[in-house]
């Protein structure tokens, strides 16, 4: 995934989730991160707090990266029966495990 920071992946569904620690992250401390979405052939289909997917005529994803300030450092996560994704995050200041709730 290329300008992506991953650090987990998680299968739920037919689906993969993925957490990016945050852009340039090492070197950039204060970037955020964000939340990839795949499908079954691990094609990008969304990013939570990130740049939309685009593919090139060639097929191949272009750079992704943070674009909402949502997250603090997602580093892992995990979904529940219904949907829900958990996200756990790493030197976010103490902040609770965000809960996106799937409407």
């Amino acid at each position: 995934m290329p300008g992506g920071n991953p650090r987990q992946i998680r299968l739920h569904d037919n689906h993969f989730y993925v957490a990016h620690l945050g852009d340039n992250w090492p070197k950039d401390r204060t970037s955020r991160g964000f939340l990839s979405v795949l499908d079954k052939d691990l094609r990008v289909l969304s990013n939570i707090a990130g740049t939309p997917p685009i593919y090139g005529d060639d097929g191949k994803l272009k750079p992704i990266k943070h674009q909402e300030d949502i997250f603090i450092h997602p580093h892992d996560l995990t979904v529940d029966k219904d949907g829900s994704v958990y996200v756990a995050q790493f030197a976010s200041k103490n902040t609770y495990p965000v809960k996106l709730e799937r409407v």
